[in-house]
């Protein structure tokens, strides 16, 4: 009977020591004498069939309960923890997003809009899944509640954004009287790499100089506002105090996403484009205002983000909700 049988797909595997290095230095793994014909059997009796893609539902046991059975039965109660707590819920949403087939979506009514350079992007939770992205709850984190910029469109189907709303605790200093500094904005967790994305990061450090104030010149980044600079533009305009240090933004690495699957976050709101607007343009200096050194606070960026987000049905920026 196909109930008892188990089929294993793929394997886990460790480098040399590197097992024995978590045992015995980390303390991840409990060493257990078990008769492997006995721990089949256990897997098989609590097996379960998978519930129908329609479902969409996690199995009644993802591993959790097994593992607690097994624990107990060797004595490690105490080390099975408070059950369903954030490491048993991550486990179960990569268990949705990886193990659970998919069930079809309906074909949307209106097809997303075009993304090109100079789209400005956010990052929503769809109110039919109440869940982010799967690459943003489970691999990308930092694209939650993000704001972002298109800077580039590659060879091959690839959109390369900028987010804009993640100042980190690294800071540059200018050599310019009182040595000012500026927070260093999280970009991406890539190198800009390939067409006109070289043009912009010539310097091969995937860094990215970006302002939205026009007379300061650059290339327009779009119809979003906002424009790139080489860096020896703008030491010019410091040095020749055409501009302050407030001006710029300075942007380490970019984001990547095929555009099919752009495409397919947008069709189910996974994402939003933000359209232009005056209220959009009205929010830059705000977005900018977030690179301020001023104190050791950083911000999460959450602000930036839910303002962009109700830009382009608001005449003017919108109160703020309390939650945030």
């Amino acid at each position: 009977k196909r109930e008892d049988f188990y089929v294993c797909v793929g394997y886990s595997g460790w480098a040399p020591g590197q097992l024995q290095r978590e045992v015995d230095d980390r303390d991840s793994w409990v060493l257990a004498s078990a008769d492997s014909g006995t721990l089949l059997k256990e897997l098989l009796r609590q097996a379960k069939e998978l519930p129908p893609p329609s479902a969409g539902d996690l199995p009644a046991d993802y591993g959790i309960d097994t593992w607690s059975t097994l624990m107990r039965r060797i004595g490690r109660e105490t080390d099975i923890g408070q059950p369903n707590d954030l490491a048993d819920r991550m486990l179960g949403e990569w268990v949705r997003a990886h193990l659970i087939t998919k069930p079809l979506r309906p074909t949307p009514s209106t097809p997303p809009p075009a993304v090109k350079a100079g789209t400005v992007l956010c990052s929503v939770v769809p109110p039919s899944s109440d869940r982010p992205a799967h690459r943003f709850l489970l691999r990308d984190q930092f694209l939650h509640k993000a704001l972002l910029l298109v800077v580039a469109e590659l060879p091959g189907g690839k959109v390369v954004a900028c987010t804009l709303n993640r100042p980190t605790a690294n800071a540059i200093r200018f050599n310019l009287p009182g040595s000012p500094t500026r927070r260093i904005a999280y970009g991406g967790n890539r190198i800009m790499q390939g067409g006109n994305a070289d043009d912009m990061a010539a310097s091969g450090s995937g860094q990215l100089w970006l302002h939205y104030r026009l007379e300061l010149g650059g290339t327009a980044i779009g119809d979003s506002g906002v424009y790139w600079a080489p860096a020896s533009d703008v030491k010019n305009s410091l040095m020749a105090m055409k501009a302050t240090v407030s001006d710029y933004v300075l942007a380490s690495g970019v984001v990547e996403f095929d555009r099919a699957e752009l495409a397919g976050m947008l069709a189910i709101g996974e994402m939003k484009v933000v359209l232009p607007s005056p209220t959009l343009s009205d929010l830059w200096p705000r977005v900018w205002s977030l690179m301020t050194n001023d104190d050791d606070d950083v911000s999460d960026g959450t602000e930036m983000w839910w303002l962009a987000s109700q830009s382009d049905s608001q005449t003017s920026a919108p109160p703020l909700p309390s939650e945030l």
